[in-house]
């Protein structure tokens, strides 16, 4: 059985059906990702606010010490009173010290810090990676895989603009699963045009003379004949493939 839609494209039940099963499998599929997203988003703020905090407390901390740090000894006092002079040495070079502890203390809390944002980030690469093969186990093979990469940039520039280093950003697989779907229906489209292109110009078919044996060749005239006129009503890429075959 075939409906048609409000587009004036025809289609089967069964397609609907289908079409309503993967309408609530991406539902699901959504929820999952947006609850994904929340997590690894909660995990980035809280890496953010104990860096915040870190470095306000380290801020804080540094002021303090460096407002404490002795001035340079005077020279002269190596002469006059050379005591007196490495006891201020002694007190500058200590508070230098701690001040550079504290430096190295920031220093090691933001290489922390950039190590679990990134592996945060590859975590999430790692599940959306397997979350895709999972999905469309065609990109478990790498030659697939790197196809598919090439074909989407070069369709990505040609048809929409898309410079190539704004494809290492995309990691989410509902994403390249679009994509992919668009490449075929890209790809549909072409071939449907070729197919249209080749049987719109085809010869009327003469109708048989009644009481004759219809030969083989004639049946399959009758085939194409009927299959263009279906094919002038629905214009369904179906028909003309239908005719096609008849013809070969």
């Amino acid at each position: 059985m075939r409906t048609r839609l409000r587009d004036g494209s025809e289609v089967t039940v069964g397609d609907l059906k289908k079409r309503a099963d993967r309408a609530t499998e991406l539902e699901r599929e959504h929820q999952a990702f947006e609850n994904s997203k929340r997590e690894f988003e909660a995990k980035q703020a809280q890496i953010a606010a104990s860096e915040q905090s870190f470095q306000q407390l380290i801020t804080q901390a540094k002021a303090v010490v460096e407002s404490r740090i002795p001035p340079e000894p005077d020279p002269a006092l190596l002469e006059s009173d050379p005591i007196e002079y490495l006891q201020q040495k002694g007190k500058r070079d200590a508070a230098l010290a701690e001040l550079n502890k504290l430096n190295e203390a920031e220093r090691a809390n933001a290489q922390e810090a950039h190590n679990k944002r990134t592996a945060e980030h590859q975590a999430r690469i790692q599940k959306e990676g397997d979350l895709l093969r999972e999905k469309a186990p065609e990109f478990a093979d790498p030659k697939k895989a790197e196809a598919f990469w090439s074909e989407l940039k070069t369709i990505g520039a040609e048809a929409y603009g898309f410079k190539e280093t704004e494809f290492g950003n995309v990691s989410d697989h509902r994403v390249l699963l679009m994509a992919r779907d668009a490449i075929a229906y890209r790809k549909i489209q072409a071939e449907k045009a070729k197919a249209l292109d080749k049987v719109k110009d085809a010869p009327p078919v003469q109708a048989t003379a009644p009481g004759r044996r219809v030969s083989q060749s004639e049946r399959e005239s009758q085939v194409v004949k009927e299959g263009m006129n279906r094919l002038r009503t629905t214009g369904s890429f179906d028909d003309a493939l239908a005719i096609l075959n008849a013809q070969s």
